[in-house]
């Protein structure tokens, strides 16, 4: 993950105090504490930011052209068992909408140096509309990291979208040659099935949540990034949904995902419905 030894202490500090408890343990939820979300994000955009300019001094290097892509991952196996590949893969083939969906997006390779970084990813993008994005962190099972730990996961990812937008021009970024990096509303998703949620105190995650979309807003605001809305939310794939499962099953699944929170099917995804499979009950 980005420049990760400068930012795991602040994550720690900020969603738990001075407990011994670390936020990917299991038990972190029960130290949660109450969130400063404007003073975490901007603590760690600052020490991204110092971390870099003290590494590159003021000729930074150009990051690769290949962060923050919007494509599909074209080295797809049909049998590969992995979910994302799987909805690469029916991407690839049309069956999720034309252009709607991106996968394994580099988020800061060769940012620091030229093997820094170099695996970490967005599994997921979808395209919502012009200009508005969703950046999906997938989750199965608890084992690749509870739901406190991914929704860091996503916030480092917006850290380093926003590190991206303000830096693009050192970076080497070509202002407008990516949707993505000209987007006016970036949505950061934690998705997994139902039960993945099962266990997490539905209060702490409502408040975690707001407590991060002000945090973001702030952020947003602070400099840099005129215009551009950021938001984290936790979602579900459709009720039922158990992976693995037939195609047809992961499209009605996946296209009918909705916010754990508010328990709200998304419209935007819905008028995309691909035929010929039908709408779920």
């Amino acid at each position: 993950m980005l420049f990760w030894t400068v930012v795991e202490i602040i994550i720690n500090r900020y969603l738990l105090g001075t407990s011994p408890v670390r936020y990917g343990q299991a038990k972190a939820w029960a130290s949660l504490v109450a969130v400063d979300g404007a003073g975490l994000l901007r603590e760690l955009s600052e020490a991204v930011e110092a971390r870099w300019r003290e590494v590159n001094g003021d000729s930074p290097r150009r990051a690769s052209s290949q962060n923050w892509r919007f494509t599909l991952n074209p080295e797809i196996r049909y049998d590969n068992p992995s979910i994302e590949k799987r909805i690469a893969h029916l991407a690839v083939e049309g069956l999720l909408g034309r252009d709607q969906w991106a996968n394994q997006i580099p988020v800061a390779s060769g940012v620091l140096n030229s093997t820094a970084d170099k695996k970490t990813a967005v599994d997921l993008s979808h395209r919502n509309d012009a200009g508005d994005f969703d950046l999906i962190e997938l989750k199965m099972l608890t084992q690749s990291g509870h739901a406190l730990f991914a929704a860091m996961e996503v916030i480092l990812y917006g850290i380093a979208y926003l590190f991206a937008r303000r830096n693009a021009r050192e970076l080497g970024y070509v202002w407008g040659e990516t949707d993505l990096l000209a987007a006016h509303r970036v949505r950061l998703i934690v998705l997994a099935p139902a039960a993945y949620y099962g266990g997490v105190p539905s209060t702490g995650l409502r408040s975690l949540r707001s407590a991060l979309n002000k945090g973001l807003a702030e952020e947003c605001a602070r400099g840099g990034t005129p215009g551009l809305l950021m938001e984290v939310d936790f979602e579900q794939f459709g009720e039922g949904f158990a992976w693995p499962c037939s195609d047809e099953r992961l499209m009605q699944k996946l296209l009918s995902r909705h916010s754990v929170i508010d328990s709200v099917l998304r419209p935007n995804l819905l008028h995309r419905w691909p035929t010929p499979w039908p709408h779920p009950s």
